[in-house]
């Protein structure tokens, strides 16, 4: 049975009070955040939060300023859905 892969994303907002977006090396013209699944059992979400800010961006130097408590859930388009149907994220402002 498919479920929802377990993952984290970040809002990076700086002292000016703006947010921070990053294009998509492998789809240009498209936009996110920093984000990234989890798959280990024993990884907590921040440190898997880390790892995805020291893959994508190249640092993990940031302060968690809020964690959402609820859990946002979308699904992938069918045509993209393998072994999760989508994804249950957890989002933080840094």
């Amino acid at each position: 049975m498919k479920t929802y892969r377990k993952s984290v994303a970040a809002v990076i907002v700086n002292s000016e009070h703006k947010i921070w977006l990053g294009e998509r090396s492998y789809a240009p013209k498209t936009y996110g955040f920093v984000q990234g699944g989890i798959e280990a059992i024993d990884v907590t979400n921040e440190a898997a939060l880390r790892r995805e800010f020291r893959e994508e961006i190249g640092t993990d130097d940031f302060t968690i300023l809020l964690a959402l408590t609820e859990i946002l859930y979308y699904d992938f388009p069918k045509n993209k859905q393998q072994n999760y149907l989508g994804q249950a994220q957890q989002f933080y402002l840094v």
